[in-house]
């Protein structure tokens, strides 16, 4: 159980509050499409944790942001805008939190080009699910 001044870092999603709080009222349900309960976090049980959290964007209200999807992992995020350059930013959380630096700008190295192809993958996977 996280003891107060302490922080989990297990990845939880918005859509784990659903499976999360039908365990709570004791439903027995645990995991829904996409939702994970994460009440074992909450009661020093194991449990599943995820490798992945994956956002996508549709946006038709605004000409400022477009459509696009997201992943992260415990340490790196991958974006991609789905505008006319589709450009892909990779960041990592842990050095970057505030993620001002593109990872894949500029002079990618090989470590950060094979792990924008791992997420991307993991984010193709996933939408195919």
């Amino acid at each position: 159980m996280t003891r107060q001044g302490q922080r989990e870092s297990a990845l939880i999603n918005t859509t784990d509050l659903f499976a999360t709080i039908a365990e709570l009222a004791g439903t027995g349900v645990k995991r829904s499409g996409d939702s994970i309960s994460f009440k074992h976090l909450l009661v020093d049980e194991p449990g599943p944790k995820r490798s992945f959290i994956y956002a996508e964007l549709h946006n038709t209200l605004s000409w400022k942001y477009n459509n696009g999807w997201t992943i992260r992992d415990s340490q790196y995020k991958l974006i991609e805008f789905e505008d006319a350059s589709r450009q892909l930013r990779l960041y990592d959380l842990i050095e970057d939190p505030f993620e001002g630096t593109n990872l894949l700008e500029a002079n990618p190295t090989a470590k950060d080009r094979a792990i924008a192809d791992g997420l991307a993958k993991a984010a193709e996977e996933l939408r195919q699910n």
